[in-house]
């Protein structure tokens, strides 16, 4: 079959489908001696092969049991050690309802795009934002209301009155969108009064906070800030994480933290 009558099958959501920017960036990254600034990648001399060999050898103790179908949610003994490993961050241990292991925290993102918006509906974002982000929600057809940052982030102050201005013309804002931690491609960190800030603006306005948080364990320095997540009482926020900067990219795994009717 010609490639023209495989696009005039595609279905209309196919067809608005974008080639990823930041694919077409790494496959630049693979030429010898390129030394680029334009992928994310973590130094592979610090990836921790030797204990990924150590584990496939144990591997055989529970193998049978991790290599058969499993629960859609995760793996079990995973999301719990998630969610006592993360309860400083979180704020308290999260239960394991509502807690969804994905292959990274861009799937939490395509995830939560199928659940939440319809074409044309608005999010939220930074201005910058990482352009995955961006490219996984523009193939939902959303449209986006930018804000701009500065040394300490998002500037929340200035989100009623561009929440009011979006909703006056007819926009249906679904969710605002935050890199919290050394955001991409910014670097900022979200101050703590600025996150207590967002949230209350949250909860007045009935906007829910997509909290994407694949950095935070990357300080090497300085004072961790709480978790949007941990200051919520309301469920009005929605946590991603990701060992891909932490572990290795290659591992693939992620996870999403919501309230129970999300996950």
């Amino acid at each position: 079959m010609s490639e023209k009558t495989w696009q005039e099958l595609y279905s209309t959501v196919g067809a608005a489908l974008k080639p990823s920017p930041i694919r077409e960036l790494l496959k630049l990254t693979k030429r010898p001696g390129m030394i680029s600034f334009a992928g994310g990648n973590p130094d592979p001399a610090i990836f921790p092969v030797k204990e990924f060999a150590e584990a496939a050898r144990i591997f055989g103790e529970r193998g049978q049991e991790v290599l058969q179908y499993g629960m859609t949610e995760g793996f079990e003994p995973l999301k719990d050690f998630l969610a006592n490993w993360m309860a400083p961050k979180m704020g308290r241990v999260t239960q394991p309802e509502e807690m969804l292991i994905t292959t990274g925290s861009q799937q939490v993102t395509d995830l939560f795009c199928s659940v939440m918006v319809d074409p044309g509906d608005t999010v939220i974002v930074e201005e910058p934002t990482y352009p995955g982000a961006l490219h996984t929600m523009k193939n939902h057809r959303v449209r986006f209301l930018g804000v701009p940052c500065d040394q300490d982030g998002m500037q929340v102050e200035l989100l009623p009155d561009l929440i009011r201005k979006a909703r006056a013309e007819g926009q249906r804002i679904k969710f605002i969108y935050t890199i919290v931690n050394f955001q991409n491609p910014s670097g900022y960190t979200l101050s703590a009064e600025r996150r207590r800030r967002l949230l209350e603006i949250a909860v007045e306005t009935g906007i829910p906070i997509y909290e994407d948080d694949p950095y935070g364990l990357l300080r090497y320095n300085g004072t961790d800030q709480p978790t949007i997540f941990s200051m919520d009482t309301q469920g009005m926020v929605l946590y991603a994480g990701s060992f891909s900067k932490i572990l290795a990219p290659g591992s693939r795994v992620g996870w999403v933290v919501a309230p129970k009717d999300v996950t």
